[in-house]
């Protein structure tokens, strides 16, 4: 799992990431890495918007719930994409 973590999670952090992880998988295809990757977004502040369109691009959301974090809870229906 890799993980990208955030101030103030956006979309546009999301869309970069997604750009990220695939650089990630190139990088393990070129040395024969053929492990499954899965995606995770944090912030300190996920606004809904921002949770929801994460989850639609396939990663798992972490957000605070007071001194601790959850990961939040997935629509129906969801699946992690994997790289």
């Amino acid at each position: 799992m890799i993980v990208e973590i955030k101030t103030d999670l956006s979309v546009d952090d999301v869309d970069e990431f997604l750009e990220k992880m695939a650089i990630i998988r190139q990088q393990m295809d070129g040395r024969g890495d053929n492990r499954k990757l899965v995606g995770m977004v944090a912030g300190r502040v996920v606004h809904e918007n921002e949770l929801r369109y994460a989850q639609k691009k396939g990663f798992f959301v972490l957000v605070q719930n007071g001194d601790s974090v959850d990961i939040a809870a997935a629509p129906d229906g969801f699946k992690a994409r994997e790289w």
